[in-house]
């Protein structure tokens, strides 16, 4: 990597360093890595299907159950990709069907070696529309507890709480996001 950066440093090959440097982001995250491999397993249809599906969600009026099909064809292609099983399990939630957008979450879980904040967050998500309430908000702590500086997970986590009529727990997490960097901020 080193070598090739002298070769394109950023100030005579700008294209060519940003390049090197995204396949260095990519070769060091093992999920992106999957990613990479399964859309060249593939033969890039995946990465197609994808684009495509974001593309009919894009619209002014998204057609989600057309981004659904699109998805799901590239979660057969590629069924160990956790970050494709997320975005289906998001257009699902979009289309109003919590329940497979709950069956989506759970499994980028599983296949994630350390899933990140926003896979939780919307696991609690789906679990809040469809009325579970308590697992909702285990979701969501842990979502909060992985991203503390996420002022959406918390505003998301002191509703929960309030729905429940937790509304100390609900003040409690509003006030330590406004807190959450040590300066105040109301967002």
């Amino acid at each position: 990597f080193y070598r090739k950066v002298r070769d394109h440093p950023p100030e005579r090959d700008p294209k060519g360093h940003e390049r090197l440097q995204e396949a260095r982001r990519i070769l060091l995250d093992e999920a992106l890595r999957e990613e990479y491999d399964a859309m060249r397993r593939s033969g890039g249809k995946v990465k197609e299907l994808k684009e495509e599906a974001k593309q009919v969600i894009n619209r002014e009026n998204p057609n989600y159950k057309a981004a659904i099909k699109k998805l799901k064809e590239a979660v057969v292609l590629a069924p160990e990709l956790e970050i494709l099983r997320n975005r289906l399990g998001q257009v699902y939630f979009q289309n109003d069907q919590p329940q497979e957008a709950l069956e989506q979450f759970d499994r980028a879980l599983e296949l994630s070696k350390d899933p990140p904040a926003g896979y939780f967050a919307s696991r609690g998500q789906a679990l809040d529309k469809l009325g579970k309430l308590r697992d909702s908000e285990l979701a969501l702590r842990k979502a909060w507890r992985r991203d503390q500086g996420n002022y959406e997970i918390a505003r998301i986590l002191a509703q929960v709480f309030h729905r429940q009529d937790k509304v100390e727990e609900a003040l409690e997490v509003l006030d330590r996001a406004i807190w959450a960097d040590d300066k105040l901020n109301f967002e």
